[in-house]
């Protein structure tokens, strides 16, 4: 029971905004998995470019809610003739409420 109460005081929203609106148009999120017992949020996302990629690795690194956000991998999707980058990256979540 403690720790469904854990759980339901994290700050979800917090996260989820956080990673809502660092994305912009030119990113897309495919995933997103948060490990409560590392701390850590992992992302999979599709971005329209490298630059985009970039952008939304640093954005998310001047949210509030995470510590550390490192770039894990990355993909250039050949077959795509847009050719976007498909990518995945590892957060730090602060999940001590407010």
């Amino acid at each position: 029971a403690n720790q469904v109460l854990r759980q339901l005081s994290l700050p979800w929203d917090a996260l989820f905004s956080a990673v809502e609106a660092s994305g912009g148009k030119h990113v897309a999120l495919l995933s997103m998995e948060p490990d409560l017992k590392t701390g850590t949020v992992t992302i999979s996302a599709e971005a329209k470019n490298f630059d985009a990629m970039l952008d939304y690795v640093r954005q998310l690194g001047k949210r509030e809610v995470f510590g550390s956000v490192l770039l894990q991998n990355h993909q250039v999707q050949q077959t795509d003739p847009q050719k976007p980058v498909r990518f995945s990256l590892r957060a730090v979540w602060k999940m001590e409420t407010p």
